[in-house]
């Protein structure tokens, strides 16, 4: 019994990670190859900028245009 318990919390966990995140990391990864460089840096640098910010910086990275993505590279490199 204690088996089941400990998988279920292992598959919820496991889903929760892959799913909740991964139009975020989708658009980091956009944004890390189109300027070349790593994802950690980015990460970063969104982290630095802070909560709200960040986060409207992550909705303006999830439009699928590419002159969204243009200008989200020159706001991330001039700051």
């Amino acid at each position: 019994m204690i088996w089941l318990i400990l998988a279920t919390f292992v598959v919820v966990f496991i889903v929760g990670f892959r799913v909740l995140p991964s139009d975020t990391r989708r658009a980091i990864r956009r944004l890390s190859e189109r300027l070349n460089i790593d994802v950690v840096p980015i990460e970063s640098m969104i982290d630095q900028m802070g909560k709200t910010a960040g986060g409207e910086f992550l909705q303006y990275l999830h439009r699928p245009d590419e002159s969204h993505l243009q200008n989200a590279a020159q706001v991330l490199l001039i700051w």
